[in-house]
C-alpha cells in the first residue's frame, strides 16, 4: 500500500494541512491510543507505542530539527492522519506457500524383494525366541531416522496366540518415540504394551535394565504415568518393580534415588516456571527466562543420551547414565537450593520488593559459594559457576534497567513496585520542598544484607534519580543550559546500564578475552570465507545432524560458557565493573542539575542575600537599619506592630547600596510580641526587637537548599546580632560630653559619678565590642568562606545541602545559641547578663548624673564586675585544659 499512502500524503502536504501541527493534541492522540490498548487488554502494544514516542520526539532528526521540534509532531500528524483515515485496499498478509515433497509410488521393497522368500506371522513357532522379532520396514525406519513425527496412530491386528502378545511388547520404537499424551491406540493394544500385562503374561518379577533406562530418561523429561516411579502429592518415589537378573533389588532401589532426589527437584523447577507467568514481577520473570534456558540445554543433552542409548550400538547401563549427567545433577541440586532459600520462602503477604531481593540476594550469595569453589580439572566451560553466575546476570536486569531510567530519564518506572526503593505516596512530587529529603523510601530491609552488590553504589543512585527527577520535571532534560547557553558536561554513553555492566564485568571474569562480536560483521565474515559453497552446506549439514549439536550453546549465551580467569575475587569484580558506570551517569545529572540552580535559578545570589541581611554581611545597611528602629525604641518602651515603617526604613537603607530590591521586606511575629508585651522584667529588655523578622521569599526549587528549617535559623541568627547591635548602641549613644559643658557648675561629687559611669560604659563597650567582633570575624565570615569552597567542590545538590547545614549548625554552635555542654551555658547566660546590664545602665544615666546615687552605681559596677571576672575565669580555665577547642578563639578575643 505504498503507493496509495504517498499518495494520500503528498495532497496533504500540497493543501497545507500539517504545517501547524499542535504539539499537546498529538500527545492527547497518543495517550488515547495506549488508553485503548489498555482497554483491549494489549498492555504491551501500550507501553510500545509509549516507548517509541517518547524516543522518536527525544531524538534529533536533522542539526536545524531538535528535540520535540515541529517536523517532529508534522510527521506524527501525517501517521496518526493515515490511521483515521483508511486506505482503499486492505493488506493481507500473503500466506507461504509450503511445497509438498511428491511421495515415490514406487514399490522398493517388493521390487528388492522379488524371488525371496516373505517371513509371515504364521510360520512363526511358540517356541521362537521374542527377541528374534523385527520390526517391519517402517518401524525400521523409524528408529535410524533423525525426525520422527511424535504422533503415531498405531492400528495393532488382533493376535490370539501367547507368542504374539509376548513379542508385542518388546516393539522398542512405539514405546521411545511416541508422546504418550498425543498416542491415541486401542486399549487392547495398550493394555498389551504395558509392563504389568508382560509381568503378567511372562510371571515373572525380572526386568530389563533397557526398561529401567527408559523410565530414567522419562522421569528426568517430567513425565509422571510411570511403572518403575510412582508420582503422588507431587513427589516421585520408587515402587516395588520387581528385580533385575544382574542387580540385586537393594543396589537397584539406590541406584535409582539419585535420580529420584533430581526429578523431584526438576519438578519443582517445571511447576514455578509454568506458574511464573502469573507472577506480576520482572525479577521473577527474568530469572524463569534464564532457568527456561538452563531446562532447555539439560532437555537437550538428556534427548542426546536418549539417541545414544536407543541405538544400542554400546553397552550403557544405570551407572553410565549417572555419570553422564554428573554435572546436570550437580547444577539441578545446586537450583534445588536456591529453590528452598529463596521461592520456596515467599508468603501471601510479601510485596515484590521483598521477593526479588530474597532471590537476588541467594542467587548473589551462590555466586559467591560457587567461585570459592576450586574447580579444578573440569570442564572450563562447564561448571556450576557459569551457570549460577548466568542466572544471577539475567536476574538482574529489570532492576539494573529501573535504575537506569531513573538515573538516565528521571522515570522511577516500577510498575510491580520491586525494586529496593520507591517514593513516599505524601512526597510524590518533585514541587514539594521535603521531597529531596523525604521522596525515596527503602522498600526493602537490611538494603546492605540482601543486595551488598548494589548497597555501595546505593547514595550515588539516589542522588542521581532525584537530580534527574527534578530536571525533568523543570523541562530542561533535552535544553542547553549554561551561562552562554551550552554547558560542557561530559555525556555519558547511551547504552543501557545492563549491557555495559554485563560487558565490562564478562571481561574482567574472563581475563580480557572476552569481546562482543556484532552479529553483522560475523555474517560478513562467514559470506567473505574463501569456502566454495558445497563445503559451506556439506558442514552446515553435518552440524545440524550431529547429536553433539544440543550441547552446542547459543550465540548470545556462548560468552557465559568461557573459561575462567578470575584475577580477584567476585565481588571486587562486580564492584569494580557497576561503580564507574554509576557513578558517571549520576555524576552526569548531579552536574547538570548544580548548573540548572547555579545559572538558571541562582541559588549563589540566593544564599548571598541571605548572608548580607540575616546575617549582616552589608554593615552599612544594616547599620543603618538597626540604628533606626534602636532609636524608636529610645523614645518608647515597645514598638508597634505596623511593618509599612520598618520596610521604609529598610528600603532607605537598601538604597545606599544597591538600586535594585532583593526582594527582602519586614514582617512582624505577633506570638513574640505577645510574649514580650509590656517588657517589664528586667531580664526581657534585650528581648524587645525578637519580633522584627525579614523576609525572603524562596521558590522551588531553591527552596530544597534554602529550606524552612534553614530559613528558621537564620532568624534566630538575626534576632542574636540585633541583640548584640542594640546592646552596643545603647553604650554608644552615652555622650559625656553634655556634661562638662559647663564645667563650673559641676561639683565635685557628680564629677565623681561623670567618671565612675564613664569607666563602667568603656568596660561593658570594650567587651560587647569584641564579643561582637569575634562573632562576625572569627565565626561568620571564617565558616562562609569554608562555605563558599564546598559549594565550589560540591559534586551534586546533596553535597550543597550538607555544606549549607553544616554551615548554619557551626555558626549557631560558634555563637553558643545552641549550648551543648555546661560551660557554654554559663559563658551564653553571663552574656546575656551583660546585654541586659548595657541597656538597664543606659537607662539609669537617662536619669542623669544628679539622679544617681553612689549606692546604685556601686550596685551596676559590682553587677558587671562579677559578670566579667566569672567569664573570664571560665574562658581561662577552658582555654588551658582545651577542652572546648571551639571557645579557645573567644577567649583570646575577650581575655
Amino acid at each position: 500500500n505504498y503507493e496509495s499512502c504517498l499518495e494520500y500524503s503528498m495532497s496533504n502536504i500540497k493543501y497545507h494541512r500539517f504545517l501547524e501541527a499542535d504539539g499537546h493534541k498529538i500527545e492527547r492522540q497518543i495517550s488515547g491510543l495506549q488508553d485503548k490498548f489498555m482497554i483491549y487488554s494489549q498492555p504491551q502494544k501500550a507501553q510500545r507505542l509509549g516507548e517509541m514516542f517518547l524516543q522518536f520526539v527525544n531524538n534529533d532528526i536533522t542539526e536545524n530539527s531538535l528535540a520535540k521540534s515541529q517536523v517532529h509532531f508534522s510527521l506524527l500528524s501525517i501517521i496518526l492522519h493515515l490511521s483515521h483515515h483508511p486506505i482503499d485496499k486492505v493488506y493481507v498478509k500473503p500466506k507461504r506457500k509450503i511445497l509438498q515433497e511428491e511421495q515415490d509410488s514406487f514399490n522398493w521393497g517388493e521390487f528388492l524383494l522379488e524371488g525371496e522368500d516373505q517371513p509371515t506371522w504364521s510360520s512363526s513357532s511358540e517356541e521362537s525366541d521374542p527377541e528374534d522379532f523385527r520390526p517391519d520396514e517402517a518401524e525400521r525406519k523409524s528408529l535410524s531416522g533423525v525426525n520422527i513425527n511424535p504422533v503415531l496412530k498405531v492400528i495393532c491386528p488382533k493376535h490370539e496366540t501367547k507368542t504374539q502378545e509376548i513379542n508385542l511388547p518388546t516393539a522398542v520404537t512405539p514405546y521411545w518415540n511416541i508422546n504418550k499424551q498425543e498416542y491415541e491406540v486401542p486399549k487392547d493394544f495398550e493394555r498389551l504394551c504395558s509392563l504389568k500385562s508382560y509381568k503378567a503374561v511372562t510371571n515373572s518379577d525380572q526386568l530389563k535394565e533397557m526398561h529401567v533406562l527408559r523410565e530414567i530418561i522419562w522421569l528426568l523429561s517430567g513425565h509422571d504415568n510411570l511403572f518403575i516411579f510412582q508420582y503422588k502429592e507431587g513427589f516421585y518415589s520408587i515402587s516395588d518393580c520387581g528385580d533385575l537378573t544382574h542387580i540385586t533389588k537393594t543396589s537397584v532401589k539406590n541406584s535409582l534415588e539419585i535420580f529420584v532426589e533430581h526429578a523431584n527437584s526438576l519438578k519443582l523447577i517445571r511447576l514455578f516456571l509454568n506458574s511464573v507467568e502469573a507472577q506480576v514481577c520482572l525479577t521473577y520473570q527474568a530469572f524463569a527466562a534464564s532457568l527456561r534456558s538452563y531446562i532447555q540445554w539439560f532437555d537437550s543433552d538428556l534427548l542426546a543420551l536418549e539417541s545414544k542409548v536407543k541405538s544400542q550400538e554400546e553397552i550403557f547401563l544405570i551407572c553410565d547414565i549417572s555419570k553422564s549427567l554428573q554435572f546436570h545433577f550437580q547444577v539441578i541440586s545446586l537450583l534445588r537450593e536456591i529453590y528452598d532459600s529463596s521461592l520456596k520462602m515467599d508468603q501471601a503477604t510479601d510485596t515484590n520488593a521483598v521477593k526479588a531481593s530474597r532471590l537476588l540476594s541467594t542467587l548473589y550469595s551462590a555466586v559467591i559459594t560457587e567461585s570459592m569453589v576450586n574447580n579444578t580439572g573440569a570442564d572450563q566451560g562447564r561448571t556450576c559457576l557459569h551457570v549460577v553466575l548466568k542466572l544471577w546476570l539475567q536476574s538482574i536486569k529489570p532492576y539494573l534497567d529501573i535504575c537506569d531510567g531513573w538515573i538516565s530519564s528521571g522515570t522511577l518506572n516500577d510498575r510491580y513496585n520491586e525494586w529496593l526503593l520507591c517514593h513516599a505516596e505524601s512526597f510524590s512530587d518533585c514541587r514539594n520542598a521535603k521531597f529531596w529529603k523525604n521522596a525515596v523510601l527503602p522498600a526493602v530491609q537490611s538494603i546492605s544484607t540482601s543486595l551488598p552488590w548494589l548497597d555501595s553504589v546505593l547514595g550515588m543512585i539516589v542522588i542521581g534519580g532525584k537530580s534527574m527527577e527534578i530536571i525533568q520535571t523543570l523541562n530542561m532534560l533535552n535544553r542547553e543550559i549554561g551561562v552562554n547557553g551550552k554547558i560542557n558536561l561530559h555525556q555519558p554513553s547511551r547504552q543501557k546500564l545492563f549491557e555495559q555492566f554485563e560487558n565490562k564485568f564478562l571481561s574482567l571474569v574472563f581475563g580480557g578475552n572476552y569481546n562482543q562480536v556484532n552479529p553483522k560483521e560475523q555474517k560478513m565474515k562467514s559470506l567473505s570465507n574463501e569456502q566454495t559453497e558445497n563445503e559451506i552446506f556439506k558442514n552446515s549439514l553435518k552440524l545440524l545432524f550431529s547429536t553433539d549439536c544440543f550441547t552446542v550453546r547459543k550465540e548470545n549465551s556462548s560468552k557465559y560458557y568461557q573459561g575462567f580467569v578470575l584475577k580477584s575475587p567476585i565481588p571486587v569484580l562486580i564492584k569494580e565493573s557497576i561503580s564507574p558506570l554509576v557513578q558517571e551517569k549520576c555524576e552526569h545529572a548531579s552536574s547538570m542539575l548544580l548548573e540548572v540552580f547555579k545559572t538558571r535559578f541562582g541559588l549563589s545570589t540566593s544564599l548571598e542575600v541571605f548572608h548580607n541581611f540575616y546575617l549582616m554581611g552589608w554593615g552599612d545597611v544594616m547599620h543603618v537599619f538597626a540604628t533606626e528602629i534602636f532609636k524608636l525604641l529610645q523614645h518608647q518602651t515597645t514598638l508597634n506592630d505596623d511593618p509599612v515603617s520598618f520596610n521604609i526604613i529598610l528600603q532607605e537603607a537598601m538604597a545606599i547600596r544597591c538600586s535594585q530590591s532583593p526582594g527582602v521586606f519586614v514582617s512582624m511575629n505577633m506570638d513574640g510580641q505577645e510574649q514580650n508585651t509590656g517588657l517589664l522584667g528586667i531580664h526581657q529588655l534585650i528581648h524587645a526587637t525578637d519580633f522584627i523578622e525579614l523576609q525572603c521569599p524562596v521558590e522551588w526549587p531553591v527552596n530544597i537548599v534554602i529550606t524552612e528549617q534553614s530559613m528558621m535559623t537564620y532568624k534566630r541568627l538575626f534576632s542574636y546580632l540585633m541583640r548584640i547591635k542594640r546592646a552596643v548602641f545603647c553604650l554608644e549613644q552615652l555622650n559625656f560630653c553634655t556634661i562638662y559643658e559647663n564645667e563650673e557648675k559641676i561639683s565635685t561629687e557628680s564629677n565623681i559619678k561623670c567618671h565612675r559611669l564613664s569607666l563602667l560604659r568603656h568596660k561593658m563597650l570594650h567587651l560587647l565590642q569584641q564579643w561582637y567582633s569575634y562573632i562576625m570575624t572569627s565565626v561568620i565570615q571564617s565558616e562562609k568562606h569554608v562555605f563558599l569552597i564546598a559549594m565550589e567542590e560540591a559534586q551534586s545538590l546533596d553535597d550543597i545541602i550538607a555544606a549549607h547545614e553544616r554551615f548554619l549548625s557551626r555558626v549557631c554552635l560558634h555563637c553558643l545559641i545552641d549550648e551543648t555542654t555546661q560551660a557554654e551555658k554559663l559563658v551564653q547566660g553571663t552574656m546575656k547578663k551583660i546585654l541586659t546590664f548595657s541597656i538597664t545602665f543606659h537607662m539609669l544615666w537617662s536619669l542623669g548624673v544628679d539622679n544617681v546615687s553612689f549606692d546604685l552605681i556601686s550596685k551596676h559596677e559590682s553587677d558587671f564586675n562579677e559578670c566579667s571576672v566569672f567569664l573570664g575565669r571560665i574562658l581561662r580555665t577552658i582555654a588551658n585544659r582545651g577542652s572546648i577547642p571551639r571557645l579557645n578563639a573567644l577567649a583570646y578575643s575577650i581575655l
